[in-house]
């Protein structure tokens, strides 16, 4: 099953021949590089061109694979252990791999290094499995997240454009702020110039100024 399992590598040889960054310009080109035109080569070409779609397959190729070999390593040793056989019988403790889909979920949470434990590998092949599992879930979010920093990176022309729309929104902040400050301010002095005039007004008026009229000037002020 092993030796089944190392021929997949072949997937990526097939695709190294029908690749475009492997046709017979590609080569002649990188031969006059001094570039050697392998496997590692077009691997890395593609996940430069399209590395999301590239992540993406490899993801989904990885847990569609990963899970169908655990699952025939953790059924043989269900089917072959008298002991875990019994514990079929009674539900205690027994994982249920002839279903697809739990198997579906122990790669994936494996591979994104969560680990809950409501399934695990019983195996020593199926624990092997899982391992590699794990490392290479830890290497494909390594390189989707650089693939994020790349996408996201700005370069020197956008760079400059942003930096003037920052400053253009930092300016019409500043502006909008500003003119708050003076809108308070011309609110002040106008208070205080009609709390001036109402004084001056009730000093004048104080020996005739009837009781409703000096509440009305208190509540003026």
């Amino acid at each position: 099953m092993l030796v089944a399992v190392l021929r997949f590598y072949l997937i990526f040889k097939v695709y190294y021949h029908f690749s475009e960054w492997s046709n017979t310009h590609s080569r002649e080109i990188s031969d006059i590089n001094n570039v050697h035109s392998g496997v590692r080569f077009v691997l890395k070409c593609q996940l430069k061109k399209n590395p999301y779609r590239f992540l993406f397959t490899m993801f989904v190729g990885t847990i569609l694979l990963m899970s169908y070999i655990t699952r025939v390593f953790e059924r043989a040793y269900y089917n072959t252990n008298p002991i875990i056989t019994a514990l079929s019988d009674s539900k205690l403790g027994f994982q249920d791999y002839s279903n697809f889909l739990n198997v579906l979920w122990l790669t994936t949470v494996t591979m994104a290094t969560v680990g809950f434990g409501d399934y695990f590998c019983k195996s020593h092949l199926g624990r092997f499995m899982t391992t590699i599992v794990a490392f290479q879930g830890i290497l494909l979010v390594s390189l989707l997240l650089v693939s994020l920093d790349r996408t996201t990176k700005l370069n020197q022309f956008q760079a400059i454009s942003y930096e003037f729309i920052n400053k253009l929104q930092a300016r019409e902040l500043i502006r909008h702020h500003s003119a708050i400050v003076v809108a308070d301010v011309l609110r002040v002095c106008a208070y205080k110039k009609r709390k001036r005039v109402l004084i001056e007004r009730g000093k004048k008026m104080q020996g005739s100024v009837t009781p409703e009229v000096q509440t009305q000037m208190d509540k003026q002020l």
